[in-house]
């Protein structure tokens, strides 16, 4: 019988912060720059938030998740690394989601802003997280 790797086991557990270590990991690794760029990306958020609405028509559960990013999107998330997750949000949908601008992958966003609901903030940030490296080793 073979077994995956530690890394992909932690991030299927339902607790989002067992996943913070081996995210953490990868963040050090593969993407030093995140918590840099996550800030850099902030200052797009506001429009981003409001893209993200109309591509959705104005979807109300999106929106209650936006909602919920709008009023906390100062913080930063240290369980991965500083990073803030209303500028991941942004990072993610300028980069990824509108480059690739395909169905499928506003599907999957959607999916993703679906499932984040009334979660913590490492919530928002580990899915968003998850997200991000599916489409970025996706792409390569």
């Amino acid at each position: 019988m073979v077994h995956a790797p530690t890394t992909l086991t932690a991030w299927k557990e339902e607790n989002v912060h067992h996943w913070s270590p081996a995210m953490r990991e990868v963040i050090n690794t593969e993407y030093p720059r995140l918590c840099e760029q996550s800030k850099l990306y902030f200052e797009m958020f506001d429009k981003v938030v409001e893209e993200i609405a109309s591509y959705y028509h104005e979807d109300p559960m999106v929106k209650m998740v936006l909602a919920k990013m709008v009023g906390r999107k100062q913080v930063t998330d240290m369980d991965l690394c500083g990073v803030m997750p209303a500028g991941l949000l942004a990072l993610i949908w300028i980069e990824y989601i509108k480059r690739i601008d395909e169905k499928e992958c506003y599907d999957l966003f959607q999916d993703t802003l679906l499932d984040m609901s009334q979660t913590c903030v490492q919530g928002d940030s580990h899915r968003l997280f998850t997200i991000l490296v599916a489409l970025d080793r996706g792409g390569k």
